[in-house]
């Protein structure tokens, strides 16, 4: 096997790992799949999203650029990326806005500040 095949299916394991925990949600958890990609970042495709032709995306895919996959310092992406996906399995993108939101009422925070905290919670999902 070649060496990106080997450490592609390392990659495949640490995102099993980081998507098993013990949460009633996990029981029929789909596994994710990670795949090299060109370009900066990281990037996780959530199960449900539609592609082009109308087709549902079945499991977690998560991308990873080669110079990621490359250097063993950089694989936490893949647990990152996984993080993104338990952020919206277990609802905290409704529940985190929203204490941040009874916060800024209770402190009487100004407008700014609560723009900002909009544009968090958005690049959060």
């Amino acid at each position: 096997m070649p060496t990106l095949g080997k450490i592609l299916k390392g990659c495949d394991r640490l995102a099993e790992d980081a998507m098993s925990i013990e949460h009633h949600i996990s029981r029929n958890l789909e596994l994710p799949i990670v795949s090299c990609e060109r370009g900066f970042g990281a990037l996780i495709i959530r199960p449900g999203v539609t592609f082009p032709g109308n087709i549902r995306n079945p499991v977690p895919l998560i991308q990873i650029p080669y110079s990621r996959i490359v250097s063993k310092y950089d694989l936490f992406s893949v647990a990152h990326e996984a993080g993104h996906d338990w952020y919206i399995r277990l609802g905290l993108n409704y529940i985190i806005p929203n204490a941040f939101k009874t916060a800024y009422y209770f402190c009487r925070a100004t407008p700014m500040i609560t723009v900002t905290n909009k544009q968090i919670n958005k690049r959060l999902e």
